[in-house]
């Protein structure tokens, strides 16, 4: 099996992630005489909860005093914070470990099963999260305009996303979102990623060095649910000073960020005392130092991808390529557990 078929593999098995869900309508939003019964769903990671839990809306609506569609909110039951629509379900349920104590590095969170949520009609918090003016017409709107600026990042140009993203591409990924459906997705998908030069058999097989290759990887770091942090995340570190046009010219002297590297620059405050030096270097050896074992023994803070704790040594680029939502974003979640 060539290197694209595993990516895809990979991504295929990771877009299979789901979240059980109970939703239960707010009392505050009850109109009829009595409560309906809570209501059950299995929740795609990749996709959001206005979208995946539309079908929920609608039901509890029957139950609910009349209000727009823009109106309608979600509560995590056991924090009573609002939950944000414009982020993915499955990082919005990694976010969670903080707040239920639940953030260790054993990735275990089967005492947050299943997630129980609040559906609001009324009383919208809009000193909270975002404004949802249109329903999903807005999560739409917000899901293509982040597509769009990790394409910027990954291509160093919007001339991929404007000549790519057509009528018929648009209406194809969002229905791929609605339906959960990766194939329908990477029908698409395939032309607007950019790829790994080193990786990419087919264009390298070209002598093709330039086009539609990764020019930096969209990645947003949230730590304790606090705003994201985005910043330009290069694939490889530059070496002993030199300019990035000398460290092309010398790829053997390039060395892959990793996420302990990212995270040691994006949140020195946080980890430039408790990273051990090996979790520094990508390596494919397990019994290496940059294992998730000496992450848990040595660290304050809980990492997670798509509910995964990763090892330190795992570079960002594998990462993204197999870990990456549907936005082409890197979502890595720090909770700290001290």
């Amino acid at each position: 099996m060539g290197n694209n078929e595993i990516v895809s593999s990979l991504r295929s098995t990771n877009w299979q992630g789901s979240i059980p869900i109970v939703v239960n309508l707010a009392q505050t939003s009850l109109s009829s005489p009595s409560m309906p019964p809570p209501l059950h769903k299995l929740v795609s990671r990749q996709t959001y909860l206005h979208v995946g839990l539309t079908d929920v809306i609608h039901r509890l609506s029957k139950f609910a005093v009349a209000t727009p569609s823009d109106c309608t909110w979600f509560e995590d039951e056991d924090t009573g914070a609002a939950l944000r629509w414009h982020l993915f379900a499955g990082v919005l349920f990694d976010l969670k470990r903080k707040d239920s104590g639940s953030s260790s590095s054993s990735g275990n969170n089967t005492k947050l099963l299943p997630w129980k949520i609040r559906l609001h009609f009324t009383s919208y918090p809009i000193n909270q999260i975002l404004q949802l003016d249109k329903g999903v017409d807005t999560v739409k709107h917000f899901y293509f305009n982040s597509l769009k600026q990790a394409m910027f990042l990954e291509h160093g140009t919007a001339k991929v996303s404007n000549s790519s993203l057509t009528k018929h591409a648009n209406m194809q990924l969002w229905d791929a979102i609605l339906r959960c459906k990766y194939d329908l997705y990477q029908e698409i998908n395939r032309d607007l990623q950019a790829k790994n030069p080193s990786t990419d058999e087919s264009s390298s097989s070209q002598g093709d060095t330039n086009s539609g290759f990764l020019h930096h990887i969209p990645v947003r770091l949230l730590v304790d649910g606090k705003p994201p942090i985005q910043r330009l995340c290069r694939t490889f570190n530059r070496v002993n000073g030199k300019s990035e046009e000398d460290s092309k010219e010398d790829e053997s002297q390039e060395k892959p960020i990793t996420l302990g590297n990212l995270l040691l620059d994006w949140l020195p405050h946080l980890f430039q005392n408790h990273l051990p030096d090996d979790s520094l270097t990508s390596t494919t050896d397990s019994s290496s130092g940059g294992s998730s074992e000496n992450y848990k023994n040595s660290r304050s803070c809980c990492c997670l991808v798509q509910g995964i704790v990763p090892p330190l040594s795992c570079t960002i680029l594998e990462l993204w390529q197999y870990l990456c939502h549907p936005d082409h974003f890197l979502y890595i979640v720090v909770l700290s557990t001290s």
